[in-house]
């Protein structure tokens, strides 16, 4: 059986690999920097929290629900 994962913006269709490339090259910090240049995160803001811990941590790739308090 395949393992679920959550690993893009559903809403833009952008991959968290590509938007961690974004973050990096732009100097984006926060969920709130992507949503102001419309690269992900101001759809239906499921990916929010996993967008947050993507910047903190570095991971592109996320069991679904498996966020920590501080990226809510």
């Amino acid at each position: 059986m395949r393992r679920r994962t959550v690993t893009r913006c559903v809403c833009h269709k952008r991959k968290f690999t590509e938007l961690k490339q974004l973050a990096y090259v732009q100097k984006l910090n926060s969920v709130e920097d992507m949503m102001a240049l419309r690269l992900a995160g101001c759809g239906c803001g499921i990916c929010r929290p996993y967008i947050a811990k993507m910047l903190r941590t570095g991971e592109v790739e996320f069991a679904p629900g498996d966020v920590d308090v501080e990226d809510r």
